[in-house]
């Protein structure tokens, strides 16, 4: 469970830096990704 959770975790710090990066040149990019991922 814990490498699992550990992972996770890695992968989301992952996501947020790359949502950050693509922001710097289209804002509007990863927060429609984002939202189609949650519907």
């Amino acid at each position: 469970m814990d490498q699992l959770l550990e992972a996770a975790e890695r992968d989301l710090v992952t996501d947020i830096r790359h949502a950050k990066a693509l922001g710097l040149h289209a804002p509007s990019y990863p927060l429609k990704n984002k939202g189609e991922q949650i519907q």
